[in-house]
């Protein structure tokens, strides 16, 4: 985000705290400072007054990056102002705005914070990587309960948290869809995609069955071809052989199922061979696979990841993120 002070904020002493405590997340490179009138700003009892060279220095940066074109990051621009408008916020609530990290609520902060990583090292652009490269601390943090059905919860807590504090919602929501064929999204998803709809957050449910549904056939290949992974590649390889509408609702971590109840799941696998279903059937990967995109991060690619995903999803994440920060 960026952030302009406002001269009735600079003229009052009793907000000056505020407005240091804000140019220390600037200062940590997760907003930016918006200087429109050098002079001003270099005027006022807060700065000139000041003996702090750190202030100054970022003043001067700031003053700079003024006079250069906007990329994508940063294009929030909140006041910071004693006036009340609909662009501006008090000093004090501006203060508890900017030093704290965007908030991605998710079902697993462990795998899907992984997940994220992975993500944004390949397929941020260069802009965003230089960026998140650049802050002494990560400016998003991943916020989840456990699985779906407690990520309505999450959701509910932190809108009731930013209402009480009278703070903008800033934060965003992504999940599995839990499909088990195209088209497919369970009830648990539609709950937290309808809450979101009402609190007009960034969502995305993912199409695909599971976030290790995105894992590319790259990646899963490289592993079974070590000697420890020997075991698996049989299995692997047949995972590999499906169609890419199969390999978006397999169940990854788990055996294929003996019977499937629902017509459309069934219709989804009548085409695969005996002895690849036999070998879904009677052996499964890891439960901790998605530690792949991790431990085996040499054989995942911008291309191969977007393949995986097909429909640009990965990517729309990567800019819900970039517009927020």
């Amino acid at each position: 985000m960026r952030v302009i002070f406002a001269p009735d904020a600079l003229q009052d002493p009793q907000q000056w705290r505020h407005l240091d405590h804000i140019l220390y997340a600037v200062e940590d490179g997760w907003h930016e400072w918006q200087v429109d009138d050098p002079d001003a700003l270099e005027a006022s009892a807060w700065l000139s007054g000041s003996n702090r060279p750190s202030m100054r220095k970022l003043f001067e940066q700031a003053t700079i990056r003024s006079s250069y074109p906007r990329g994508r990051l940063h294009r929030k621009v909140w006041g910071v102002s004693l006036t009340d408008s609909p662009e501006t916020l008090a000093p004090n609530v501006a203060a508890r705005l900017f030093t704290q990290p965007l908030c991605i609520c998710v079902e697993n902060r462990f795998t899907d914070g992984l997940f994220l990583d992975a993500i944004l090292s390949v397929l941020a652009p260069a802009e965003l990587k230089v960026f998140l490269d650049g802050c002494a601390a990560k400016p998003f943090r991943c916020d989840s309960g456990g699985g779906n059905g407690e990520l309505p919860k999450i959701i509910e807590s932190r809108v009731q948290e930013f209402t009480a504090t009278g703070l903008p919602l800033r934060a965003i929501v992504f999940a599995d869809s839990d499909a088990r064929f195209p088209g497919h999204i369970s009830d648990d998803a539609k709950v937290i995609a309808d809450l979101c709809e009402a609190h007009a957050l960034l969502c995305l449910i993912l199409s695909k069955r599971a976030i290790e549904n995105y894992i590319p056939d790259e990646v899963l290949q490289g592993w079974a071809t070590e000697p420890p992974s020997q075991a698996v590649r049989p299995l692997v390889a047949a995972i590999c052989r499906l169609t890419p509408a199969q390999r978006d609702h397999v169940p990854m971590k788990k055996k294929f199922p003996g019977q499937l109840d629902d017509s459309q799941e069934q219709a989804l696998y009548d085409d695969i061979a005996p002895e690849d279903l036999a070998l879904m059937q009677n052996h499964r990967l890891r439960n901790d696979l998605i530690d792949l995109l991790s431990t085996h991060r040499q054989h995942l690619t911008a291309d191969a990841l977007r393949n995986r995903d097909g429909k640009g999803e990965l990517d729309r994440l990567v800019d819900m993120i970039t517009q927020s920060l």
